[in-house]
């Protein structure tokens, strides 16, 4: 076990402030939720010895940190995956002379351009 150091225990919880404030500032990405779960460890093991109640009490923070930001990562990553999608659709359809194949549920019967169809519909 770790000698417990106040002042660095101090400096890991810093750390991993100015990492969650960056986080909630945009920066949501791995590397940014290592580090800050990483800081929150380090001051976890800086108080064991000394102050185990707050050791317990960072356990805790850290623990809900890593299951807050890593699901919120895995529901940014299948938001990526549709955004990226949708911005591929996106590009074919402002490249008119790209026709979007399309099921004929998805678009309504007949060629694109006709109404009911992608590049016909009449918006309400």
């Amino acid at each position: 076990m770790r000698t417990s150091c106040r002042y660095c225990t101090l400096k890991h919880i810093g750390s991993a402030m100015v990492i969650a404030e960056e986080i909630a500032n945009g920066h949501l990405d791995p590397t940014h939720v290592s580090l800050m779960i990483g800081h929150l460890g380090q001051a976890e093991s800086q108080s064991q010895e000394r102050w185990p109640e707050i050791a317990q009490t960072l356990r805790k923070i850290r623990q809900n940190a890593e299951e807050e930001y890593w699901t919120a990562l895995d529901a940014r990553r299948n938001s990526c995956a549709l955004e990226t999608d949708l911005a591929y659709v996106a590009n074919r359809l402002a490249d008119l002379t790209a026709p979007i194949p399309l099921p004929e549920s998805a678009s309504g019967p007949g060629p694109v351009g006709e109404p009911g169809v992608l590049g016909g519909h009449k918006h309400a």
